[in-house]
């Protein structure tokens, strides 16, 4: 299965959804992490994750390379690909990602700027859908409050902007942010994720079924 991680602005968590989901899949089966985000943010988190000796998933680097051509010498040695896309839905490297992905998971955090820049999502995906019927999509909130009225707006808010929502939502954790500093996933933190292991873990069950 390749899943695409798109997003229409950064600070979505994105990069972290992707390490994760990709480190609870490889347990699966063998899994790679794509990063084609010019920032490059999984692959340095995998060299810092790496110098400490904690348990990722490989990543592989794209920066002017065809994604289909690396897809097509994946696909015969891997289950799953997990592509870690730009943070802008034009980009021409999610474009490229959302022609081939079995899946695209759009993360969109409680906040209005966030809602405002995922409207458009939903008619790419339509797009792609012309090239590549066989993509779904969907949203996955994150980093939410669930005591705040925003959190409780924006369950319904996201509803109406054309594509389906996951039914887990994931909540805001320090763990998920010590990872990011660290290069390690919620897997390597002991008792301390082990509420946050039980949300990816969800999420990964909803992405299979998708």
């Amino acid at each position: 299965m390749i899943i695409a991680l798109v997003s229409n602005k950064g600070g979505v968590g994105k990069t972290t959804l992707s390490m994760n989901i990709a480190r609870g899949l490889n347990s699966r089966s063998a899994t790679v992490v794509l990063d084609v985000d010019p920032q490059q943010s999984s692959t340095h988190w995998s060299r810092v994750g790496k110098l400490s000796g904690f348990d990722l998933p490989e990543i592989i680097t794209l920066s002017d390379q065809s994604i289909a051509l690396e897809l097509n010498q994946l696909l015969d040695k891997v289950e799953h690909i997990v592509i870690d896309c730009p943070p802008s839905i034009e980009a021409e490297q999610t474009r490229d990602a959302l022609k081939h992905a079995n899946v695209a998971i759009v993360p969109v955090q409680p906040s209005p700027i966030d809602l405002w820049a995922t409207v458009h999502i939903a008619s790419v995906v339509k797009e792609s859908n012309q090239e590549n019927p066989d993509l779904r999509a969907a949203m996955l909130l994150n980093q939410l409050e669930p005591r705040t009225t925003l959190s409780r707006v924006m369950k319904n808010a996201v509803g109406q902007l054309g594509l389906p929502v996951l039914p887990i939502a994931l909540r805001r954790r320090a763990v998920y942010r010590n990872c990011l500093l660290d290069g390690r996933s919620v897997y390597d933190t002991g008792s301390r994720g082990e509420d946050a292991i039980i949300e990816i873990e969800t999420v990964i069950e909803e992405i299979l079924k998708l």
